[in-house]
Order: structure tokens, then C-alpha cells, then sequence
């Protein structure tokens, strides 16, 4: 072999080794740059995975406030409506009580009006009878029935009103 061969393969030895020195530099450089992407990636994540966490437990106090909220105005009504509810029963029993002693009332008025009619048809009978007693004429007995009549008569339309 030349000299010249040798120079040319012992350049391309050199060459080759630089290219493999330079690929090899490459892949380190390379593996580096995902190695720290990688870290850059769980970093981001640990982070999201925080931020993630933080949301969670402000929004769990937040329900959390929002049920004890909540369950204090359903005890405000339930007790509201408790009251609401015996104030109706009272007022309720209350009015039977009113009108059950009306209706004893009205019945006890229809019977003693109806005792007075009775007394004072009675009396208003006797009492036509007491006047037209002595007469004997039959013009006398005929006005008297017909007074008495006409009497009962208005005074009957006088109850009933």
C-alpha cells in the first residue's frame, strides 16, 4: 500500500471515528434533551395533579358550606311549617267550636220560637174565643174566625221571615 492509501484510509479512520464521536454525542445530547423532557413532563403533571387537589378540596368545603346552608334553612322550614300547620289545626278547632255552639244556638232559638209560637197561637186563640163568646149572631162568630184567621196567618209570616 502507498503512503497515499494509507494518509486517504487512515483520513477515513479519522473521519469515521469524528462521525461516530459526533453520532455518539448526538445520542447523548438527544437523551439528555428527553430525559429533561420527561422530568419537564412529570413536573407539569405533579403540578396539574396539585393544582387538581386544591381544586377538589376548595370545591368539597364549598358543598360542604353550601350543604350545612342548605340543611339549616330546610330546619327553618320544617319548623315554619310545624307552626304553620298547628296555628291551622288551632284555628281549625277553633271554628268547629264556633260553629257547633251556632248550630246549638240556632236550634235552641227555632225551639223556643217555635214554644212562643205555639204559646202565643194558644193565647191568641183563647182570646178570640174570650171575645166572641157572647155573640151569638152569625155575623159575629164569621168576622171573629175570619180575624182570627187572618191573625195567625201574619203572624206565621212573621216567624218565617
Amino acid at each position: 500500500m502507498s503512503i497515499k492509501q494509507m494518509r486517504t484510509q487512515s483520513s477515513i479512520g479519522n473521519l469515521q471515528n469524528h462521525l461516530l464521536s459526533r453520532i455518539d454525542d448526538l445520542e447523548k445530547a438527544s437523551a439528555n434533551a428527553r430525559t429533561q423532557q420527561d422530568q419537564d413532563l412529570r413536573d407539569l403533571f405533579k403540578s396539574i395533579r396539585q393544582e387538581v387537589q386544591i381544586q377538589k378540596t376548595a370545591l368539597s368545603y364549598e358543598v360542604h358550606e353550601f350543604k350545612k346552608g342548605v340543611r339549616a334553612q330546610s330546619g327553618i322550614f320544617t319548623t315554619d311549617l310545624a307552626d304553620i300547620r298547628k296555628e291551622v289545626r288551632d284555628l281549625s278547632k277553633e271554628f268547629d267550636d264556633k260553629l257547633a255552639s251556632n248550630r246549638n244556638d240556632l236550634l235552641e232559638f227555632r225551639v223556643e220560637t217555635q214554644e212562643q209560637y205555639s204559646t202565643l197561637r194558644d193565647n191568641l186563640a183563647e182570646l178570640i174565643a174570650f171575645v166572641t163568646r157572647g155573640r151569638d149572631d152569625k155575623k159575629g162568630k164569621w168576622v171573629a174566625a175570619m180575624a182570627e184567621v187572618s191573625l195567625l196567618l201574619k203572624i206565621e209570616a212573621n216567624l218565617d221571615l
